[in-house]
């Protein structure tokens, strides 16, 4: 929301009346002393929301545009949010990402594979295969690669990710 230096004051005083010190005289004088633009609410239009919950399972750009054909005032950045929070009952197991992570994966054990690491006292490590995109890459895969990210996380967490090349098939 956009903010702006409008030189405004409020002030909000009482005091009882003179005549019955039960009651309350109450003074508000709010002063605005530069024009700008007026307010607009911000808050997401439930008929939003209801799109998002819709595509809840699509790609987050992909719902923005959704949303904003019939919403142009809602940005990318409320749909994202509202995304996050909607599907996190799907996937967030516990407010500590590893052992959420762990948790997912033992639930979705059908689908995919967690993998054990030896990895040095102070270091959390886990990792996992998805079983459906495994079997369809298993005769195409030549070489893999690891790559990394670094404090990108929540909990300033390092990522590290398999790329693989494939061949043609001929």
């Amino acid at each position: 929301m956009d903010r702006f230096d409008c030189d405004s004051s409020l002030d909000i005083s009482t005091m009882p009346l003179w005549n019955d010190p039960n009651c309350l005289k109450v003074r508000i004088i709010l002063q605005h002393a530069i024009q700008h633009k007026t307010y607009e609410n911000v808050d997401m239009p439930e008929g939003a929301l209801d799109l998002i919950r819709m595509y809840l399972f699509s790609f987050p750009p992909l719902i923005a545009a959704e949303v904003q054909k019939n919403f142009p005032s809602v940005t990318n950045k409320q749909v994202h949010n509202a995304w996050v929070q909607l599907s996190a009952d799907f996937w967030k197991m516990d407010e500590d990402q590893i052992i959420s992570a762990k948790m997912l994966l033992v639930k979705l054990k059908d689908q995919a594979d967690a993998w054990e690491f030896d990895v040095p006292e102070g270091v959390q490590a886990i990792g996992w295969g998805l079983k459906g995109i495994a079997e369809r890459l298993r005769e195409q895969v030549v070489e893999v690669a690891l790559d990394a990210t670094c404090e990108c996380s929540l909990q300033f967490l390092n990522f590290y990710w398999i790329i693989s090349s494939q061949h043609e098939s001929r």
